[in-house]
């Protein structure tokens, strides 16, 4: 019999020093996992996905249009039934978390780097899915450092000539807000850090369950 379909969405906040993924435990077993669920009449696959990253961790922000990876895996209905289940990945770029949402007491939820969530969820296939969402999001980070970079040294030779004084690169780099300087640890904007982004106060920073 083929996979039954469901739908998830994978949550996730950028940082000065990293990505970081929300993982959720599930119900019936308390794994750690992602938010998601059946597919529901009216809804598209990505409305789905903002509406379990919702209801099952209190996260919204903007929804990727299309399903960005797929896993397979075991779901337990009850003590002797087991299904097959295909879960397409909608990537949720978060912006916020309520301070209260339908299954906070049923869940508990963690804000951990990819590389270190594919180590604590028990599905093979939805770990590789976060590795790869890790090894994406590094070369995303490298390829716009790159390019602010070269875009902001462009900047003294064209103001010299119109004749405005020229500030050095460096004072360009912690003027428009980008890391620590040109010798930081990291590079990205600080408006895209998790503490700005995520209005939760007890979930800004959180690196352990919430118990």
């Amino acid at each position: 019999m083929e996979p039954l379909k469901q739908i998830a969405a994978l949550p996730y906040v950028e940082t000065e020093r990293s990505s970081l993924v929300l993982l959720i435990t599930t119900r019936g077993m308390g794994r750690w996992s992602i938010p998601k669920g059946w597919p529901k009449p009216g809804l598209s696959s990505p409305e789905l996905a903002v509406r379990e990253a919702f209801e099952e961790a209190g996260v919204e922000g903007e929804v990727s249009r299309r399903s960005t990876s797929s896993f397979v895996y075991t779901k337990r209905l009850h003590l002797f039934s087991w299904i097959r289940c295909r879960v397409e990945v909608y990537h949720l770029e978060v912006d916020r978390q309520h301070l209260s949402w339908p299954e906070k007491a049923s869940r508990r939820f963690m804000w951990v780097e990819p590389s270190r969530a594919a180590t604590l969820v028990r599905e093979s296939q939805l770990a590789s899915v976060l590795r790869e969402f890790d090894r994406s999001t590094q070369s995303t980070a490298l390829v716009r450092d790159q390019v602010a970079r070269s875009a902001l040294k462009q900047l003294p030779a064209a103001w010299n000539l119109i004749g405005v004084s020229t500030p050095s690169v460096e004072k360009l780099w912690r003027t428009a807000g980008w890391g620590c300087g040109l010798g930081g640890a990291s590079l990205r904007p600080h408006a895209k850090s998790f503490e700005g982004r995520i209005i939760c106060q007890y979930a800004m920073g959180r690196s352990q369950p919430n118990r």
